[in-house]
């Protein structure tokens, strides 16, 4: 699928699944599900794919300068959030060894590492190591990303380094199926950002 269709889907599955019950939770769970929607696609491997690459790190950058934007002028909470399980020693360390992580996932094969249950696993610990509180939207997001690319024709090695690979073929990645995935997933957004904004209020 396309990388804005994989972003609202993983964002709208985890507000789905996890119900934030803080504003800092919220802010920082819309932006660890960001990222681990968008991460897997680092990997690929065509000129356009590398300037998509390119967008992905932006975005990556872009989430978590919003996030200390918003902390910085609105004071929610975001650093006590973070820190409530963590300190800067672990941030440092987490931080180092996720991004050495997805610099060895840019160099594989599309639809290999970067989309496989090791790298969930490997990312999800170097995000425990930072901050806890992450991992669960981090996560789910990046199942989302997984399961809905097992849809398309090219197989994806969920079992990776094992080489058989998963792709039931039911529709391609930039089709009808894309579209309306992308427009459910904007939906379900709003609707739990209603919700949870209003939970959170009253």
């Amino acid at each position: 699928m396309l990388g804005k269709t994989h972003l609202t889907v993983g964002v709208a599955a985890s507000l789905t699944i996890l119900q934030p019950e803080s504003l800092p939770e919220l802010v920082v769970g819309i932006s660890a599900a960001a990222i681990g929607a968008l991460i897997s696609d680092i990997d690929i491997d065509s000129t356009q794919a590398h300037r998509n690459a390119n967008l992905i790190t932006a975005g990556t950058v872009m989430a978590i300068a919003a996030v200390a934007l918003v902390e910085r002028y609105l004071h929610i909470g975001i650093t006590q959030y973070l820190l409530a399980d963590s300190n800067i020693t672990r941030i440092i360390i987490g931080t180092l060894a996720f991004i050495l992580l997805v610099a060895f996932g840019k160099q594989t094969k599309h639809r290999t590492f970067m989309h496989s249950l090791l790298a969930l696993v490997g990312m999800s610990f170097c995000l425990s190591i930072f901050s806890p509180l992450l991992v669960p939207y981090f996560a789910v997001a990046f199942i989302s990303h997984i399961v809905i690319d097992i849809l398309n024709f090219k197989r994806v090695k969920i079992l990776y380094p094992y080489k058989k690979g998963i792709a039931f073929k039911l529709c391609h990645s930039d089709g009808i199926v894309n579209s309306l995935m992308f427009l459910a997933g904007v939906a379900v957004i709003i609707i739990q950002l209603i919700i949870s904004i209003f939970r959170i209020i009253f």
